[in-house]
């Protein structure tokens, strides 16, 4: 195919080309084997090296067509390392930290690096997409896969994750996919599949979906996966409100979407909803036979099959995936990066050490004086003591899988490697406590004393410490035997809280260092004065927590979580909150991977023995969920979100903030002095928040900016946030529902800025933020008619119409765009588009996105049904919408050369717009939405006239008027020759503009006019 075709152009050819059967064996993953890639040509070798690529049944593949050469995509499990791809044996990778690690760091440079090493790891593994990173938040301290997930808060997960898709993506060869779309912040053993979340409207938008709109809107994120629970009475891969018009239409998004495995529920609302990846083992609902039923009934059609694949096709074309279809291993090259030593282990390093957060030090223990000890007792179970703590990926609890790491280093190695390098001859002894009595005699023989404990988190189960009792098969049959807790479990046959009750007896002064995913309970926590936070810290374990201890490295992590102080409140105070309660919602739910009926032979509908009865979670908490219930409500946490402590001590100073407003959006320009008072250098994540005027009716803080400067003793640095209104976080706003108490119109609304005093708080933490300062927003009142639009219904100069819409900065385009026979205004900003039907001011009648910011938009009546629509163009390319909706174009075409200037109109009066080029003075003139040549050129005006269309005389056909200064020419025929007459109308730098603005059928002027600047 010729590669010089945009990538929208490949698409639809290649689209032009398939048979429907072709076309839907393309919109389902399958399991099949990769005989092109596997180097001894046999899918289930027995002795198998990392060369091969044998057959794995779970299907991450979607099978190439070669005669039409669509390459076989292959997509693998990431985030904190590659896993769970299209080929066994699974590749050595770099084992990073959990997830929740990373945003610890609170530095969003690591996050980027961390992006860079998935795509090189990635593509030497031959696969093309990854299938992260997971970007729900940690709502509760039970969810099994916190350890995937990166915070509580919704910025800070919205900036890390940003930054590792952008790492991701940066070389244009690997896809990223932000997961999991939406509100998927549980397992519920078995019930993630079939549960109902209800979550208010405002916490959906500025909590649970902040992230992936971040995502989308900053890192261009190529991919979605739809989730599985029934969020808001719709599943989420069933969901227009969720995927269409909040994805698409209101965020701009123009990639593709996956279903979570089994999380499709559905064959034409999947379709209708534009889920354009079926995953699964094999494809249950994107089969041939119900895809062709469908169409056959009217329910879809083609179309919506050629639209699904459109857009999976694009990315793939830009992404390169046709050109290098990633048939070889790239292990040669990828080797020296993740030995010990190399790049990739390296970062790995650097990501666990900045991430480490030290929550206690009360009787100075730390850093720890190699010169003063002679022995050291490290005590703790096998799995956090005794080998190196990787995030966990198996469902299996007996076992602790993770990446296969290149190495690890374990807590014992570290420590040796330590005393080694600090010429110490200190000996550290390993005992795995599963004899308390041995444990406490190594203890008591020792000088230092250090414990390390941890919690179990799987994918598929939230966290039960006493699963073995409870549900000793650990199968789906035993699970609603399971009550969850966050309680140590005993690992390997080592009794976690016997054995800290123990250790702390023996040794008051122990420090301890918890493996875990956050808040767990602990028995004698007001006994631990020496305590660490150290996540699940991956392949460089050992050694960047010996190094934290000894002081060779500074803690510089801070809490991504708030860990409380009981295992009931917050979002998890009562069970309607968490875990929910089982309740006939006439929606089939159940435990496993289909929803059931209460005759578990029958299958959904359920019209004999009726549905099962179906786990619905209440999100009551709203807005307040992590930090802002503990602040809303007064409370104190164990600790609070933000909290680290170092070895050296930060002042904070000189808060100053400036306010702009630029075309009406505000922003706050925030700078203030971080200062390194001790006598050791150390990293600062210095944290900024913001509480919102009453009306807002927020809780009082909210994370905005961060930053994390390194520095000296004594040394000081000035850091800057700026808080920009229309950034995807919307950092000054709040959403308005427009239907509050109506779950099911959960989407609708729009973010407001409130006017009042905002109050800006600067600090080390959510609970520690000495610096404070109010500032007063006002909106931007301007007066009466001296600047804004103003349209004339005639040729006599006169304005009939003054009012003002949008911001300054906006793009303004004309159209009628309900199709009463008058013209009025839209405003565009990047891809989104503020439709107005009226020439009166006031809010937009509707709000899409279409195309890219960077596009050039023109309007026009398409297929001459009275409305107009958009088209955009990119160089001699026009993707053309017959609707406002966003979504696919409905037509691709070529005209003229990438630089003419463009116009449209409809130049034979057949109710139908097209386009006319323009080349110095000469018209290039086409009646039809096709390229091919001019159906009429002429020649009118000068090659410096600007050129405006319109039908002046109102007999159907639209001509041209050409402008000089603040005079306009107009012609009323496509001949050329002198104008028919000439006004003057408007100021010298007025934006001029084209409307039949009162529908008698003729074109007259407006102008729009800026606020003069003083």
């Amino acid at each position: 195919m010729d590669t010089s075709l945009s990538p929208e152009e490949r698409a639809d050819l290649l689209i032009d080309a398939m048979t429907l059967d072709q076309k839907i064996q393309q919109i389902s993953n399958e399991p099949v084997y990769n005989e092109d890639l596997d180097v001894d040509g046999d899918p289930d070798t027995d002795d198998r090296t990392r060369w091969d690529c044998d057959f794995t049944p779970v299907g991450r593949h979607i099978e190439g067509i070669p005669e039409l050469g669509i390459p076989d995509f292959r997509q693998a499990n990431g985030g904190t390392g590659i896993r769970g791809g299209d080929c066994v044996p699974e590749p050595v990778a770099t084992a990073l930290p959990a997830q929740v690690a990373s945003a610890a760091t609170f530095n969003s440079d690591i996050a980027y690096e961390w992006g860079e090493l998935l795509d090189v790891e990635l593509r030497s593994w031959a696969h093309h997409a990854l299938w992260g990173p997971g970007m729900n938040l940690i709502r509760t301290p039970y969810g099994g896969r916190n350890n995937e997930y990166f915070s509580e808060d919704p910025y800070l997960t919205g900036v890390m994750a940003s930054e590792i898709i952008r790492g991701v993506q940066a070389r244009g060869v690997s896809h990223a996919t932000a997961k999991h779309f939406a509100a998927n912040e549980s397992e519920y053993q078995f019930e993630r599949w079939t549960s109902a979340n209800r979550v208010p409207s405002r916490a959906m938008h500025e909590l649970y979906l902040l992230p992936f709109e971040m995502a989308v809107k900053d890192a261009d994120v190529a991919s979605i996966m739809c989730a599985y629970p029934h969020v808001n009475h719709s599943y989420n891969c069933d969901s227009i409100p969720l995927l269409q018009d909040t994805l698409r239409d209101r965020w701009g998004f123009d990639g593709y979407v996956y279903s979570d495995r089994r999380a499709q529920q559905s064959t034409v609302a999947s379709v209708l909803a534009g889920v354009n990846v079926e995953l699964d083992e094999t494809a249950e609902w994107y089969t041939p036979e119900l895809i062709k039923a469908a169409i056959a009934d009217g329910e879809i059609t083609e179309e919506h099959i050629d639209g699904l694949l459109r857009e999976r096709y694009i990315v793939m074309f830009e992404y390169g995936d046709f050109e290098d279809p990633h048939t070889e291993f790239l292990w040669d090259e990828l080797d020296p990066l993740i030995e010990r030593g190399g790049e990739h282990a390296e970062l790995a390093k650097q990501a666990a050490a900045e991430s480490l957060v030290l929550l206690r030090n009360d009787e100075d223990v730390l850093p720890l004086d190699a010169d003063a000890i002679d022995s050291i007792a490290l005590i703790g179970a096998e799995w956090f003591a005794g080998e190196a703590t990787l995030p966990p990926r198996s469902g299996n609890r007996e076992e602790n899988i993770s990446v296969i790491e290149p190495y690890q280093v374990t807590p014992e190695e570290g420590l040796e490697e330590v005393l080694e390098d600090l010429d110490s001859d200190a000996t550290v002894t390993y005992n795995s406590g599963d004899s308390t009595a041995e444990a406490v005699e190594l203890v008591e023989d020792s000088d230092v004393t250090i414990l390390m404990i941890g919690d179990v988190a799987r994918e598929t189960w939230d966290k039960n410490s006493n699963w073995r009792e409870e549900n000793p098969g650990g199968g789906t049959n035993g699970a609603e035997n399971e009550i969850p807790d966050i309680d140590l479990p005993s690992v390997e046959g080592t009794n976690q809280v016997l054995l800290i009750e123990r250790v702390l007896d023996a040794d008051p002064d122990t420090i301890v260092v918890a493996k875990t995913q956050g808040q767990v309970n602990m028995p004698r926590l007001e006994d631990m004065h020496t305590l660490v936070q150290a996540w699940y810290p991956g392949q460089e374990d050992g050694a960047v927590v010996a190094e934290a201890l000894f002081g060779v490295t500074n803690f510089s992590g801070k809490l991504p979580v708030t860990i409380g102080s009981t295992d009931r409140e917050a979002a998890f105070a009562t069970e309607l909150q968490y875990p929910g309660r089982l309740e006939d919602t006439g929606v089939p739910g159940g435990i496993g991977r289909d929803p059931l009926c209460n005759d578990e032979d029958e299958t959904p509908p359920c019209e004999e023995s009726g549905p099962a009865p179906q786990r619905v979670v209440r999100y009551l908490e709203n807005l307040e969920m992590g930090y802002r219930w503990y602040q809303a409500n007064d409370l104190e946490p164990e600790f609070p979100f933000g909290f680290g402590l170092s070895y050296t001590t930060f002042e904070y100073s000189d808060l100053s903030v400036t306010t702009s407003q630029t075309g009406g959006s505000h922003s706050l320009h925030i700078d203030f002095t971080v200062t390194n008072t001790g006598d050791v250098a150390g990293a600062e994540a210095a944290q900024v928040y913001l509480t919102l005027p009453a009306e807002a009716e927020e809780p009082p803080k909210r994370l905005v900016g961060f930053d994390k400067p390194y520095l000296e003793p004594g040394e000081s640095e000035r850091v800057s946030v700026v808080l920009d209104e229309s950034a995807s976080n919307h950092p000054l706003s709040y959403f308005a529902p427009d239907h509050p108490n109506d779950l099911a119109r959960w989407a609708e609304g729009d973010w407001v800025t409130p006017e009042g005093t905002f109050t800006v708080h600067a600090g080390s933490s959510s609970a520690d933020t000495p610096l404070t300062q109010d500032v007063v927003l006002e909106a931007e009142e301007p007066p009466a008619q001296r600047y804004g639009f103003f349209l004339s219904n005639d040729w006599t100069g006169t304005a009939h119409y003054a009012f003002q819409y949008g911001r300054w900065t906006d793009e303004v385009l004309i159209g009628d765009w309900n199709g009463d026979g008058t013209d009025s205004i839209t405003v565009r900003r990047g891809a989104d588009y503020f439709v107005s039907n009226a020439p009166r001011g006031g809010d937009a009648d509707r709000v899409f996105r279409y195309g890219r910011p960077d596009d050039v938009v023109l309007v026009g009546d398409w297929d001459g049904n009275g409305v107009d629509t958009l088209a955009v163009r990119r160089g001699k390319t026009y993707h053309v919408k017959n609707s406002l909706r966003g979504g696919d174009a409905d037509a691709v075409i070529q005209y003229g050369r990438t630089n003419d200037a463009v116009v449209v109109g409809d130049w034979d009066g057949n109710g139908t717009d097209t386009f006319a080029v323009r080349r110095g003075a000469t018209y290039y003139v086409k009646n039809s939405l096709r390229g091919g040549a001019a159906d009429r050129v002429f020649v009118y005006g000068r090659a410096d006239d600007i050129t405006w269309a319109g039908d002046w005389d109102g007999d159907g056909r639209d001509t041209f008027a050409i402008q000089r200064g603040r005079v306009f020419h107009v012609n009323n025929s496509l001949s050329g020759g002198p104008a028919d007459f000439a006004i003057t109308y408007g100021r010298v730098g007025d934006e001029v503009l084209v409307g039949d603005w009162n529908g008698d059928g003729r074109d007259s002027l407006g102008v729009r006019r800026a606020p003069a600047v003083d």
